[in-house]
């Protein structure tokens, strides 16, 4: 089951937060499976981004950022 959390992020131009997700572990490695954004805005709301996140992540709408993703990462997941 994934799991999530959110922490403060001082920066230049203010506060963020940093939402984590973590989506389980790979079989391969052994290492964690971790997703992260940056929200700007209340924690209350990022507090719901995480929520909403991780719903959609448990029906099976979640969306890996694809910047970031492998080629194989991709086909295995297609």
């Amino acid at each position: 089951m994934a799991t999530g959390s959110v922490r403060t992020r001082k920066t230049k131009k203010g506060v963020v937060f940093q939402i984590t997700i973590e989506r389980g572990i790979d079989p391969v490695t052994g290492d964690r499976i971790r997703e992260y954004t940056t929200f700007k805005g209340t924690r209350r709301q990022a507090e719901a981004e995480k929520d909403r996140l991780l719903a959609a992540l448990n029906i099976g709408n979640y969306v890996v950022n694809q910047s970031t993703m492998k080629l194989s990462s991709w086909m295995y997941q297609w």
